[in-house]
Protein backbone atom coordinates (compact mmCIF):
# COMPACT_ATOMS: atom_id res chain seq x y z
CA UNK A 1 0.00 0.00 0.00
CA UNK A 2 1.27 3.45 -0.88
CA UNK A 3 1.70 5.82 2.05
CA UNK A 4 1.41 9.55 1.42
CA UNK A 5 4.36 11.66 2.38
CA UNK A 6 4.32 15.19 3.73
CA UNK A 7 5.86 16.26 0.42
CA UNK A 8 3.04 14.68 -1.62
CA UNK A 9 0.41 16.39 0.49
CA UNK A 10 2.26 19.68 0.07
CA UNK A 11 2.38 19.14 -3.69
CA UNK A 12 -1.37 18.53 -3.72
CA UNK A 13 -1.97 21.74 -1.76
CA UNK A 14 0.34 23.71 -4.06
CA UNK A 15 -1.51 22.49 -7.13
CA UNK A 16 -4.89 23.45 -5.68
CA UNK A 17 -3.54 26.88 -4.69
CA UNK A 18 -2.05 27.52 -8.14
CA UNK A 19 -5.22 26.39 -9.87
CA UNK A 20 -7.05 29.02 -7.81
CA UNK A 21 -4.46 31.60 -8.82
CA UNK A 22 -3.63 32.58 -5.25
CA UNK A 23 -0.33 33.42 -3.57
CA UNK A 24 0.53 31.49 -0.42
CA UNK A 25 -0.57 34.21 1.97
CA UNK A 26 -4.07 34.53 0.44
CA UNK A 27 -4.56 30.79 0.19
CA UNK A 28 -3.39 30.30 3.78
CA UNK A 29 -5.84 32.95 4.94
CA UNK A 30 -8.63 31.32 2.91
CA UNK A 31 -8.12 28.02 4.71
CA UNK A 32 -7.64 29.61 8.13
CA UNK A 33 -3.91 29.17 8.53
CA UNK A 34 -0.90 31.47 8.92
CA UNK A 35 1.37 31.79 5.87
CA UNK A 36 4.56 30.55 7.59
CA UNK A 37 2.89 27.33 8.75
CA UNK A 38 1.14 26.84 5.42
CA UNK A 39 4.41 27.42 3.52
CA UNK A 40 6.15 24.76 5.60
CA UNK A 41 3.31 22.31 4.92
CA UNK A 42 3.42 23.05 1.19
CA UNK A 43 7.18 22.43 1.15
CA UNK A 44 6.69 19.12 2.95
CA UNK A 45 8.57 20.28 6.03
CA UNK A 46 5.75 19.51 8.48
CA UNK A 47 4.20 16.16 9.23
CA UNK A 48 0.49 16.68 9.60
CA UNK A 49 -1.71 15.17 12.27
CA UNK A 50 -4.94 13.48 11.27
CA UNK A 51 -6.78 16.46 12.76
CA UNK A 52 -4.82 18.87 10.53
CA UNK A 53 -5.48 16.75 7.43
CA UNK A 54 -9.18 16.67 8.24
CA UNK A 55 -9.28 20.45 8.80
CA UNK A 56 -7.42 21.17 5.55
CA UNK A 57 -9.66 18.83 3.58
CA UNK A 58 -12.79 20.39 5.04
CA UNK A 59 -11.54 23.91 4.23
CA UNK A 60 -10.92 22.79 0.64
CA UNK A 61 -14.29 21.00 0.28
CA UNK A 62 -12.65 17.62 -0.23
CA UNK A 63 -12.30 14.42 1.74
CA UNK A 64 -9.13 13.65 3.70
CA UNK A 65 -8.59 10.69 1.37
CA UNK A 66 -8.70 13.01 -1.66
CA UNK A 67 -6.02 15.16 -0.06
CA UNK A 68 -3.59 12.38 0.84
CA UNK A 69 -4.10 9.64 -1.75
CA UNK A 70 -2.78 10.38 -5.27
CA UNK A 71 -5.51 8.36 -7.04
CA UNK A 72 -8.28 10.02 -5.07
CA UNK A 73 -6.60 13.41 -5.56
CA UNK A 74 -6.75 12.93 -9.34
CA UNK A 75 -10.48 12.18 -9.06
CA UNK A 76 -10.92 15.34 -6.97
CA UNK A 77 -9.16 17.43 -9.62
CA UNK A 78 -11.49 16.10 -12.31
CA UNK A 79 -14.51 16.81 -10.13
CA UNK A 80 -13.26 20.31 -9.26
CA UNK A 81 -12.53 21.30 -12.87
CA UNK A 82 -14.80 24.13 -14.01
Amino acid sequence: MHRPTARQIGDHLRLIRKRRGLPQNEFAEEIGMGRPRYGAIERGEKNLTLHSIEALAQALDMTPLELVCPDHFEAYLKRADP
